[in-house]
């Protein structure tokens, strides 16, 4: 389907032998490949060049034949469609001048003092064209003038909600990750009952339904409510199968086994008589039982086993939401409202990719019960945990078309690029086959998130107890997609314009799946061998628009990198050239009545094979060939002096794309205090001291804090990046502090700040607003300073959360405590950011005299007293004085005078009125 820049970034991935000067030279030479377009060294995108049979590129060749009547099977022995067919050259006596130059052409070789390259080979290339879709990141879209409207938009960001203080310490001493408390599990077990067993003592995992009617009287005319089970004419709850590792990981080897209500709100800690008002007015997602007992007490106090440690830290580096458990913990369950009832997490939003009706290859993935297995065995091959199956890296140019701008642009620019990529890949059959033929499990170091059920127990065969069912899924998928491939309507070449002209005929592709890798750290080197923490293996559920993705196994303000990357199939072509004939000159006719042959001229030619100069069989036949009783296989009567007979072999290959989306490196974080309001006063003695009283104050500031430090310049980057907000981004109300304020700066200087930096060494005071013997603080303090008198001083201050992330700075305090003949008393004025510039005098113009000087001449200067009696008063004769003694006077008149650059030649045109004062 055609996707559009303004909706999301359009990718189109072309293998690299299908680009001009690619090692296939023979598509090189007649057409049917693709290359940049560049005017004046910028991109202008990606063109094609068309093949065209009559008409090849080639000025040696008039025209090439294909016969799909002639197309063969190579082998019946392999289950893939592989097939051949006859293609032949015809050469053209303007251009080719002899048997010998027509070879060179194909083999290459000196030819007349000249090295001439081959055009013909037999190397294997592959046939993968494809177009794709990528979402723009969010932070993109954001100074996208038109990016509201962009909704293919993917989101990495952090989510901070709670500030659990012993939890918090406590996750920082684990180990691993994998050891803090997960958000699919825990999510997951709300829709099931988690008991002891009275009688062994084993903790049960049980359907909520089935609870309803545990005790109900039945039998075989009154069967038990829900899914519950009759025994002994009693209902008893339908256990379901878990694994044990994951339900003592969460019950904390059974010391808290309601871990099915952790969800839901304490009530005893947030009192019932104020609960429809505070669920009114503001969050209230601290006061689940997740956060007021499990997180901070029993999953701080109840250690685990080595065991369970061990099997966690081993099953859950990978986790598998396949399409049963998409489907329940998204639609059924609704987990994405549970989201931010976890104290702090990162969160992952992008839209699938499955608007597409024709899948057929993920459909018959879902029809066939083959997604649990396919998910695994797709961790396993680009995991690079199997041995006989490997991804495989290959080249390929990705062309991107995308709107791009910047933060301080008004425009948005139609962007393309070009670049040559490495994706890994791997065989889609080979997979399936794999499956197939090896039903026991290699590994077992992932965990598909939900009850086991036959399919997830299938999957860890370690005896062959499920061999039918590990077999049946994996040979109904790999039926379904051979077929898919045999059927010509799907995929069919038969004619090597087919081949050729790909650009109005991409390749069928579909998105299977999805991986979101966590990595430890900032990125470093490639993906693939930096330090893996976790991965999560999605499968493209048709059931969901969108993936809401949530991590809560990670430490606070502990960077994590996260690469997304999607699985798509492709439906491409392996091909290659071979049998190579070409033709010698036996005889030449121009007797033979040959409409084909407009100039009356027929050519009696042998086949040879090039490669050791022997007579060989042609392969083609064709309608311009002049038939002859006397002729052989060997031997062929044309209208063209020269041929050239080969097989093109090709067989469909569904290959699966390994296609990074988004990668991004963020840390979770508390979000910055408010401002710390200043109420400024003096004591009324001969202390000589002034203080402040410091309250801590609403939110209210739209935008990030000023920092002072090049420190605090970086923990504001970060954040901004972790939140996919610019750096003139208004701050919504739920980025206030979570975390109580906990330290109040204060800061001092003498100088006159020109710019909050200037506090930066100047901190004088840090007040400690914890209340003892509590968690509590306190939002108001008091700081006193004596001072010097006739001095003025700059005050700045500032609150600091529990997690020592600074807020707001306050307005500085100029201060000064004048002693006016013994009488004390403060003068406090307040400066903002705009009175910290420096009004520095520039001069803005120059005198021009300073680089030319225009005088009028001496003698439009001079007085003219011819008309002046000096023997009578001045005053009666003032009015008889002339200036200017010249022919021609320039008062009132205008000159134009051009100044021309000798460095640049640029001009300037001087208009100049000389006016007589």
């Amino acid at each position: 389907m055609a996707y559009d820049p303004k909706d999301t970034k359009v990718c189109k991935l072309i293998d690299l032998n299908l680009f001009e000067g690619s090692s296939d030279t023979f598509r090189a030479a007649v057409g049917g490949y693709w290359y940049v377009r560049e005017q004046d060294g910028v991109n202008l995108g990606i063109e094609f060049k068309e093949y065209k049979s009559d008409e090849p590129l080639f000025p040696y060749f008039t025209k090439i034949e294909s016969n799909p009547e002639m197309k063969t099977t190579v082998s019946n022995d392999v289950i893939v469609p592989n097939k051949r067919f006859p293609v032949r050259v015809l050469g053209s006596a303007e251009t080719v001048s002899s048997d010998l130059y027509w070879k060179t052409l194909f083999l290459g070789g000196e030819y007349g003092g000249e090295i001439i390259d081959a055009i013909y080979n037999d190397n294997l290339y592959g046939y993968n064209y494809f177009e794709s879709r990528l979402p723009y990141p969010k932070i993109d879209a954001c100074v996208i003038q038109s990016g509201s409207a962009i909704t293919d938009q993917i989101e990495i960001s952090s989510d901070y909600s709670n500030y659990l203080r012993g939890y918090e310490g406590h996750v920082d001493t684990l180990d691993s990750e994998l050891l803090i408390p997960n958000f699919y599990i825990i999510s997951d077990l709300q829709s099931y009952k988690v008991a002891a067993n009275s009688e062994t003592g084993d903790i049960e995992v049980q359907t909520q339904d089935s609870q309803d009617a545990v005790g109900a009287d039945c039998d075989s005319g009154t069967p038990c409510a829900g899914n519950a089970k009759c025994v002994d004419n009693k209902c008893q709850a339908l256990t379901v199968p878990y694994d044990k590792d994951i339900i003592n990981f969460v019950t904390r080897e059974g010391e808290y086994t309601d871990v099915d209500s952790l969800l839901s709100y304490d009530f005893v800690e947030y009192p019932a008589k104020v609960w429809d008002e505070k669920l009114k007015t503001e969050s209230n997602r601290a006061y689940t039982f997740l956060s007021t007992e499990y997180l901070p007490n029993s999953f701080i106090y109840s250690s685990l086993s080595a065991s369970t440690q061990d099997a966690i830290k081993n099953k859950l580096q990978n986790i598998i939401l396949d399409d049963a458990a998409l489907n329940k913990l998204y639609n059924n369950d609704q987990i994405s409202e549970h989201i931010d009832k976890f104290p702090f997490c990162t969160k992952i939003n992008f839209p699938l990719d499955n608007s597409d009706e024709d899948t057929p290859i993920a459909d018959s993935i879902t029809e066939n019960e083959h997604t649990t297995k396919f998910l695994k065995t797709l961790k396993e091959v680009f995991s690079g945990e199997l041995q006989t199956v490997s991804p495989i890296e290959t080249t390929a140019v990705m062309n991107t078309e995308y709107l791009s701008s910047a933060e301080d642009d008004s425009r948005d620019y139609d962007t393309t690029t070009n670049n040559n990529t490495n994706f890994r890949t791997a065989d889609f059959v080979e997979m399936l086959a794999y499956s197939y033929n090896n039903y026991i499990s290699v590994t077992d170091n992932c965990y598909y998130v939900g009850n086991k059920d036959i399919y997830r127990d299938c999957v860890f065969d370690s005896n062959g107890a499920y061999r039918y069912l590990n077999s049946v899924s994996s040979v109904g998928a790999m039926n379904d997609v051979i077929n898919y491939m045999s059927n010509e309507a799907n995929f069919d070449i038969s004619s090597l314009g087919d081949l050729l002209y790909q650009q109005e005929n991409p390749c069928h592709s579909e998105t299977l799946a999805y991986r979101i890798q966590k990595v430890g750290g900032a990125p470093t080197g490639d993906a693939h061998t930096q330090n893996t923490l976790q991965n999560y293996w999605v499968f493209n559920s048709k059931e969901l628009e969108e993936f809401d993705f949530a991590d809560t196994q990670v430490k606070y303000g502990k960077d994590y990198t996260y690469h997304v990357y999607k699985y798509i199939a492709v439906v491409g072509a392996k091909y290659r050239f071979s049998d190579l004939r070409l033709t010698k000159a036996i005889s030449t006719d121009n007797t033979v009545d040959n409409p084909l042959a407009p100039d009356g001229v027929s050519y009696g030619l042998e086949f040879y094979d090039p490669k050791t100069d022997e007579k060989a069989s042609k392969l083609f036949s064709s309608e311009v060939t002049i038939q002859s009783d006397f002729a052989t296989l060997v031997q062929e009567r044309s209208p063209a002096p020269y041929l050239a007979d080969f097989y093109l072999n090709y067989e469909p290959r569904v290959t699966i794309y390994e296609v990074p989306m988004y990668s991004k490196t963020l840390a979770v974080t508390d979000n910055p205090p408010n401002r710390t309001n200043v109420f400024p006063y003096q004591h009324m003695d001969d202390s000589q001291k002034i203080g402040f009283g410091l309250y801590y104050g609403a939110f209210g500031d739209k935008v990030f804090p000023k920092t002072i430090s090049a420190t605090e310049e970086k923990y504001k980057q970060d954040y901004m990046r972790a939140k996919d907000l610019l750096s003139n981004s208004i701050l919504p109300p739920q980025l206030e502090s979570i975390s109580r304020p906990k330290f109040m700066e204060i800061y001092r200087i003498k100088k006159k700040p020109t710019a909050y930096s200037s506090f930066e060494e100047a901190l004088i005071a840090t007040l400690d607003l914890a209340v003892q013997d509590s968690e509590e603080t306190y939002t108001v303090d008091f700081f006193d300073d004596r001072i010097q008198t006739n001095q003025k001083y700059y005050y700045l201050f500032r609150t600091l959360n529990e997690h020592g992330d600074p807020g707001h700075l306050s307005e500085i305090y100029e201060t000064e405590l004048v002693n006016d003949g013994g009488y004390l008393y403060a003068v406090f004025n307040t400066m903002g950011e705009e009175d910290l510039e420096e009004n520095i005098y520039t001069e803005s113009s120059k005198n021009f005299k300073k680089i030319i000087q225009l005088l009028p001449n001496i003698a439009q200067t001079q007085f003219d007293t011819t008309d002046v009696n000096f023997d009578k008063r001045a005053e009666t004769q003032i009015g008889k004085v002339k200036v200017g003694t010249a022919d021609s006077l320039i008062w009132d008149k205008t000159f134009k005078i051009r100044l021309t650059s000798k460095k640049t030649g640029k001009k300037i045109d001087l208009n100049i009125t000389y006016k007589l004062n």
